[in-house]
C-alpha cells in the first residue's frame, strides 16, 4: 500500500511540474 500511495504522489507531482513548465 505504501508503494501504491509513493507513486501516486510521484506521478501527481509530475503532472503539477509538467504543468508548470
Amino acid at each position: 500500500m505504501l508503494q501504491l500511495t509513493l507513486y501516486s504522489l510521484i506521478t501527481l507531482f509530475s503532472i503539477i511540474f509538467m504543468n508548470m513548465i
